[in-house]
């Protein structure tokens, strides 16, 4: 589920880059938009879900925080 989620937030950030790109200003703030919240629901519901591909995620976190 959540590589679903991440797989289709970067498409979309990509669509918003192309948006950006041909000069639609409305369209690569909504698909920019949207591409990031889904990125970042993606890295939750990955990591909160126990994955131990998340640990050296968290440990880069904290070390920086």
């Amino acid at each position: 589920m959540g590589t679903a989620l991440a797989y289709g937030g970067l498409g979309q950030t990509i669509v918003g880059h192309e948006e950006w790109a041909g000069g639609n200003t409305f369209g690569a703030t909504v698909f920019a938009s949207y591409g990031g919240f889904w990125l970042s629901f993606s890295t939750l519901y990955n990591c909160s879900s126990g994955s131990l591909a998340c640990r050296p995620l968290l440990v880069r976190l904290v070390r920086v925080c």
